[in-house]
């Protein structure tokens, strides 16, 4: 049963505590039965299974809802880290290409200048004659 239930999708679960929550009325006297300390937030040791169950089924929804509020946070985290992923990446391959560029340009310009340096030699040595 516990097998089963950690292959629930999350949706389910969260129905079956909303359901749970639903059947179960709260307690009249809940604030009775209620530790004082808000710090604890737990029942105290003399109150009814009821109140202790409908106590324990509140406090799963709140988690479960604030854990949907983060799934979903998270999922928007991830799609924005992937896009910045994707921007960097595709940055990157443009740095390269500019790179590979500029690296061409600097090889022509290096071609060229033995070509120039080889007309000026040829110049001089016709001037000088």
């Amino acid at each position: 049963m516990l097998q089963e239930m950690s292959n629930m999708p999350n949706s389910d679960i969260m129905d079956d505590i909303r359901r749970n929550l639903s059947e179960l009325k709260q307690p009249t006297n809940l604030d009775e039965y209620i530790d004082d300390d808000a710090k604890k937030l737990q029942c105290k040791s003399d109150a009814p299974m009821e109140v202790k169950l409908w106590f324990l089924i509140r406090k799963m929804h709140l988690l479960c809802n604030k854990s949907t509020i983060t799934e979903a946070r998270n999922k928007g985290n991830i799609e924005t880290f992937q896009k910045s992923l994707d921007e960097v990446k595709s940055k990157c391959r443009d740095l390269e290409r500019s790179t590979d560029t500029y690296k061409y340009i600097i090889k022509c310009l290096q071609e060229k200048q033995s070509t120039l340096e080889e007309q000026v030699e040829i110049l001089t040595a016709v001037e000088s004659k």
